[in-house]
């Protein structure tokens, strides 16, 4: 939707300048066209939504490009023989690409009532662009935030702004922290097998709020990590409360499947890494598998829709990515009820015999 609205936004552009002569009374009522479009004008027939649609659709539109590598193609990818004028010209090519791209988008955004809605979703993406590493460029970020600050205000980034200045002092905090880890003599965490571990630092208020788990049950092999870490901060920043985003986390998790000959690397998040070694050593009690609630029970996550959704991740994507298989395949997991969970045909059982786990990657 929004490309074929930029491109009847340059419709209506070429026709005010080219057929119209740049007329002002002919702009002012293209102008009014356009927000109606864009806002969903109300009428007697239909009651428009004030641009809170096109709102998300534009945020949406704009996290797509910044996490596309393909669309963000810098001068070092290029051809060595086009030489160091060659690099530069095509290094200048995609900064215009970049800016012409923003300018376009900010063109639709001034016209845009719901400019709150399109604030929600954009600062989702862009926490989530950061904390995954999905962000192709931090300078078209940045610029890009530049851009809606001249056009709101400085309070509509400010928290954006903040966002950047925490994953700079987060990279400080781990170099800091890596010294701090190569030299630590503890007994009690040296004898657990050593591990890569990247801990993001963020300020509460500048990130969207995200679920908590009070009462998850962490590796042992986790909990000595996490604790290392805390020594270390408290110790550096005296005065200051971690609190655990554990929805946040994210692990590579290495298993060996029977049919395989090498282990495997999944992607994945805490919970699912926390459910994987659920059947770590542990088939049930009739070697059938694990039930929903037994699943709960070992890994503390109380919310039984998002166990539910975790499972599902795991058993019932597309072919090739099902770690776990689910008996009976045909009835969803989220239509189970609690007494339909216990039953073996409700069971999920795990291929997955031997798992090892990094945390994070």
């Amino acid at each position: 939707i929004i490309p074929d609205l930029l491109a009847f936004k340059f419709h209506l552009q070429s026709l005010h300048t080219l057929a119209f002569r740049s007329d002002e009374a002919f702009g002012a009522m293209l102008r009014s066209i356009l927000e109606d479009v864009l806002n969903g004008a109300s009428s007697k027939e239909f009651d428009g939504d004030g641009g809170r649609r096109i709102a998300e659709l534009l945020a949406k539109h704009v996290d797509a490009r910044f996490k596309d590598a393909k669309a963000q193609i810098t001068a070092s990818q290029l051809p060595a023989a086009t030489g160091a004028s060659g690099s530069a010209a095509a290094a200048a090519a995609v900064i215009d690409s970049n800016e012409a791209f923003q300018n376009e988008v900010m063109s639709l955004f001034r016209h845009v009532h719901s400019k709150d809605v399109f604030e929600a979703f954009f600062k989702r993406d862009l926490a989530k662009r950061l904390l995954t590493g999905r962000s192709v460029s931090s300078d078209v970020e940045r610029s890009f935030l530049s851009k809606l600050k001249a056009e709101c205000g400085t309070g509509y980034t400010s928290k954006m702004e903040g966002m950047f200045k925490d994953m700079e002092l987060s990279r400080d905090i781990m170099s800091s922290y890596s010294a701090y880890s190569s030299g630590a003599t503890n007994a009690s965490i040296d004898s657990i097998k050593p591990m890569d571990v990247d801990v993001q630092v963020l300020t509460t208020g500048y990130w969207p709020v995200y679920p908590k788990y009070p009462n998850i049950i962490l590796t042992p092999e986790i909990l000595a990590q996490k604790s290392k870490f805390e020594n270390y901060y408290n110790n550096k920043y005296q005065g200051r409360r971690i609190t655990w985003q554990y929805s946040l986390g994210n692990c590579v998790v290495k298993a060996m499947f029977p049919r395989q000959s090498t282990h495997k690397e999944l992607i994945v998040n805490l919970c699912q890494s926390l459910v994987l070694l659920c059947f770590r050593y542990d088939d049930g009690q009739d070697g059938m598998g694990l039930t929903i609630d037994e699943v709960m029970k070992k890994t503390g996550i109380d919310d039984r829709d998002e166990t539910e959704r975790v499972l599902q991740s795991l058993s019932l994507g597309r072919d090739g990515t099902r770690v776990l298989t689910k008996v009976d395949f045909d009835s969803p997991i989220n239509s189970l009820s609690p007494g339909k969970s216990e039953s073996p045909s409700a069971r999920a059982m795990e291929k997955q015999k031997n798992s090892k786990e990094c945390w994070p990657p």
